[in-house]
């Protein structure tokens, strides 16, 4: 059971909250594709540039299932910001931050994300696809012509597309991971090597690299991202004590709300002080009539008040008590 806001969540709460969120993002997904699918024309023929010939299809149902198959394309790459601020808002209960910082965050990072998106469509749609057109081309002669059909040749350009899309998300991934558990950039610096080695088989293992030239291609900029990620995380590390510090400092000088106002303060009572010292009575030592009567007291309690005198006559006792009288 997570915590959002004051009110903790149940289980249920959490899968109807997903259920929500899955819809929205499915109808971002529906009104994008919708969208793309009204300008097909424009987008078809955008997307077909970089081929520089015709294309075909073999049923009857081709053209629409091109048109098709475009529009879920560009509903997918409008719907992926929104698909990721819908993940951060479902997880961040179970952190624990301030929630208008956070928002500001999740704004940031939407942004972050779309610009990302655009740059990566751009480097596979621009770069790497002619590239890739081209070097399949060469080994095309007048004996061996291209017959393209728009269902392969659309997964061709999508993939390619889409794929760069989602590699220059790293930095942001990078950055959310941060944000959750921090990480030392000397940590990542240390596994560079094995980055190296896992963007050269990415490229290796994606269906449109095929020569070394565009091996290479592929893996620079997924190492060039992630050295931009160890970089954008140093920097994050040296400005975040600064920031902390500055906030602390500013919620020091503000006043707490607790407390009134100086001019409507109460006066205070005086109160007193106490002595840090104590009292002492003297001790009153006994002078000597004191003393005598004292002794004559013990004394006279340690005496018998009868004695038995032993006289030619007898024995006879005398009271002392009657002869003091």
């Amino acid at each position: 059971m997570a915590v959002a806001g004051n009110q903790p969540q149940t289980f249920a709460s959490h899968l109807q909250e997903l259920q929500l969120r899955l819809m929205s993002v499915g109808f971002v997904f529906l009104a994008a594709s919708l969208v793309a699918f009204i300008f097909r024309a424009q987008i078809a023929s955008w997307l077909q540039a970089p081929l520089h010939s015709p294309l075909y299809y073999h049923s009857p149902s081709g053209a629409f299932s091109y048109v098709v198959q475009v529009s879920v394309a560009c509903g997918l790459l409008a719907c992926l910001p929104f698909a990721l601020y819908n993940l951060i808002r479902f997880i961040e209960p179970a952190f624990n931050s301030d929630i208008q910082r956070r928002r500001g965050k999740i704004v940031r990072t939407i942004l972050i994300s779309t610009v990302f998106i655009v740059i990566g469509g751009s480097f596979g749609y621009y770069l790497m696809l002619p590239i890739t057109l081209h070097f399949f081309n060469s080994y095309a002669s007048s004996q061996v012509n291209a017959l393209i059909t728009t269902d392969e040749y659309i997964n061709f350009a999508i993939a390619c597309i889409l794929t760069f899309a989602v590699i220059f998300q790293m930095p942001l991934a990078i950055g959310l991971i941060d944000n959750f558990k921090p990480i030392k950039p000397a940590k990542l610096l240390h596994y560079q090597r094995h980055v190296i080695v896992i963007s050269l088989v990415v490229a290796l293992v994606l269906p449109f690299t095929y020569d070394p030239l565009t091996q290479f291609i592929i893996a620079l900029p997924i190492i060039v991202l992630y050295y931009v990620s160890i970089a954008w995380l140093y920097l994050r590390h040296s400005v975040r004590p600064v920031a902390k510090s500055r906030r602390k400092t500013i919620k020091s000088a503000q006043p707490s709300p607790s407390t009134p106002p100086a001019k409507f303060k109460q006066a205070e009572t005086p109160t007193t002080v106490q002595p840090s010292f104590q009292l002492v009575q003297p001790e009153v030592r006994p002078t000597k009539t004191k003393l005598k009567d004292k002794h004559e007291s013990k004394l006279g309690r340690s005496l018998k008040p009868h004695v038995v005198i032993q006289s030619a006559q007898g024995p006879r006792t005398l009271d002392l008590r009657q002869k003091s009288k």
